[in-house]
């Protein structure tokens, strides 16, 4: 336990001295909430202008309320595709960057530049097939679940059942994929693979040092429940602030300031936590490597020299009969 304590107080310490890891992940937040607002704003407005012409036209039938789910849904896959597209840019840059603190280096701009476009491509297709994955160990259940509401006026205790089944298998599989993805990411960046072969390579690492990712998985768990309770115990009294006057009202925005401020540490250090425990366990990984070769090196194996051996009693003995 030793070296993830390590590992982590590591961790804290380089996303001190880097505040510089702050600018790429406060202007994804930023772009992150105005394209929400654009695509909220936009759909809701052309969503209820849609519904007016329906009232207009006097054609409340169930084509048009088809129509409207369905172009919702169209919007709302849209703007999702839109945030992944542009929050890749800003998670490429990141990655290079803490990728730059984990081997001793200083996270500059122009590190995050040139990982911005060195791994852009692979961070999207990574972050799709993310999303693809939990989308479809969610599909089952989703089904169900439509199921079940098409059915609320008379749900039926087989689609009750069904649903509660698929939605532990939901859960089961969203753990595995949790534990099996952990270490996707650095083996992206620091070996530069692909998206699928970087989810392999993380799902390999799951498999033969189970414990070892358990563990980091674990502690990154730990550490974020604590940082949420420390947030929450500092907004506690933000109601009653914001009751007690203009004073109280800055007071409240401070502690709010405060705690977004816990959140963005709190993510930076967990993607440091991770890159330094990929780190490390490649580097274990190469001297285990290493230590089998100078062993095999030293200690050639011994069936060479009994065949060998039987080969020279061979020639002897034709010698013999020879003579």
């Amino acid at each position: 336990m030793a070296d993830y304590f390590d590992s982590l107080k590591k961790s804290f310490t380089d996303a001190y001295r880097n505040p510089s890891l702050f600018v790429p992940l406060l202007t994804q937040a930023l772009v992150t909430v105005l394209l929400l607002l654009l695509f909220l704003v936009g759909g809701a407005a052309m969503l209820f202008s849609a519904a007016g012409l329906n009232i207009l036209l006097d054609a409340q039938s169930f084509v048009w309320t088809a129509q409207l789910v369905l172009f919702a849904i169209i919007f709302a896959l849209v703007g999702l595709l839109a945030l992944l597209v542009v929050g890749a840019w800003f998670t490429a840059g990141l990655l290079g960057m803490v990728n730059d603190v984990t081997d001793g280096k200083r996270a500059t701009g122009q590190a995050f530049f040139a990982a911005a476009k060195a791994f852009y491509v692979p961070v999207l297709l990574y972050t799709l097939l993310r999303v693809g994955l939990f989308l479809l160990a969610a599909l089952p259940f989703l089904v169900v679940l439509v199921a079940f509401l098409g059915t609320l006026a008379a749900p039926k205790l087989a689609l009750i059942v069904l649903l509660a089944v698929f939605l532990l298998v939901f859960v089961v599989l969203a753990v595995f994929l949790g534990f099996g993805l952990f270490f996707a990411e650095p083996a992206l960046i620091r070996d530069r693979l692909s998206a699928w072969q970087a989810a392999k390579r993380s799902f390999r690492l799951l498999r033969d040092r189970t414990g070892y990712v358990v563990l980091s998985a674990l502690t990154v768990i730990v550490v974020a429940l604590v940082v949420a309770a420390v947030a929450s115990i500092l907004s506690l009294p933000g109601a009653f602030l914001a009751a007690a006057g203009p004073g109280g009202v800055v007071a409240f925005v401070l502690l709010l300031i405060v705690r977004l401020a816990l959140q963005f540490f709190l993510a930076l250090v967990i993607l440091l936590f991770t890159f330094r425990m990929y780190a490390d366990a490649e580097e274990k990984k190469s001297a285990s490597r290493s230590d089998t070769k100078k062993i095999l090196v030293k200690d050639p194996p011994r069936r060479s020299a009994k065949k060998t051996g039987s080969k020279d009693v061979k020639k002897k003995r034709t010698r013999k009969t020879k003579k």
